[in-house]
């Protein structure tokens, strides 16, 4: 939530796993539009571990994955940010990280944005 409200362009991407890195064409603009869509400056956010984690092995690899929600509020609207992140994963460390993150107005229940792996998003991948 500090890289949102700092705009930290880099702190966020810093934390995108290596399959977002490669997959997702010009990824500072992504995520710039991410931040973009929030409508106002952030006065409130929690966070929870959301349900619908993952976890999976294979011949002595093994990957986990948890799922979270920021809820957040601004004069203007109520947000709630959707983040899947890979926190372990013994054979691909290159791959932990943010998985999948989804922006959503709570307020509209709209879905603002959307920045995703390309595969292992709540699944095996190698």
């Amino acid at each position: 939530m500090d890289a949102i409200e700092t705009r930290n362009i880099d702190a966020l991407e810093a934390m995108m796993c290596l399959n977002i890195k490669q997959n997702v064409t010009d990824l500072r603009s992504e995520i710039d539009a991410l931040i973009d869509a929030i409508d106002g400056k952030v006065t409130e956010y929690d966070w929870k571990i959301e349900g619908g984690g993952y976890s999976g092995s294979r011949s002595g690899k093994r990957i986990v994955q948890d799922n979270w929600g920021i809820y957040f509020k601004t004069p203007v609207k109520n947000y709630r940010l959707l983040v899947y992140w890979e926190v372990a994963n013994n054979f691909s460390p290159g791959e932990t990280g943010i998985r999948r993150i989804r922006l959503v107005s709570e307020t509209d229940d709209v879905l603002l944005n959307l920045i995703s792996a390309t595969e292992g998003v709540n699944d095996w991948h190698d």
